[in-house]
């Protein structure tokens, strides 16, 4: 008796490997993109003058004092019906002057306000400062 597989066996062996293999990149593209992506636009500067900003489509801190700090809120909502692990972090030049603790999961439903403090140091040289604060969900196991 000859352990050897017949090429039909062979064949449907090949095939089988393959969709294994497919289903499993599948799953794992699945799994790293996320469900949604907010980017914020983040806009500040720095000058011997204090301003402010109204604009509500931007976190904008308007002007302000070196050694200066401010603080903006962002509303996150799961409009899902299961729940939304959340994902946050700054780009960009202004990465080092925010701080924000997002949450780590948001249940179905839930609205939650999320604090976004700006603090300047001392030092900070005086003009424009802009970048973005990017929020992404993924579905939470």
């Amino acid at each position: 008796m000859s352990n050897r597989l017949s090429p039909l066996n062979f064949v449907l062996l090949v095939i089988v490997g393959v969709l294994l293999i497919a289903a499993s990149v599948v799953f794992f593209i699945h799994q790293i993109t996320p469900l949604e992506r907010l980017s914020l636009d983040v806009k500040f500067s720095v000058g011997n003058t204090i301003g402010f900003d109204t604009n509500r489509s931007l976190l904008s801190f308007g002007k302000l004092f070196p050694g200066g700090s401010a603080q903006r809120s962002v509303q996150l909502r799961n409009e899902h019906d299961f729940p939304v692990a959340v994902r946050a972090y700054a780009s960009s030049s202004v990465t080092s002057y925010l701080s924000f603790q997002a949450p780590d999961v948001l249940s179905p439903w839930q609205n939650v306000s999320l604090p976004v403090t700006l603090r300047l140091p001392e030092d900070i040289p005086a003009g424009s400062y802009q970048g973005n604060v990017v929020f992404e969900t993924r579905r939470f196991k």
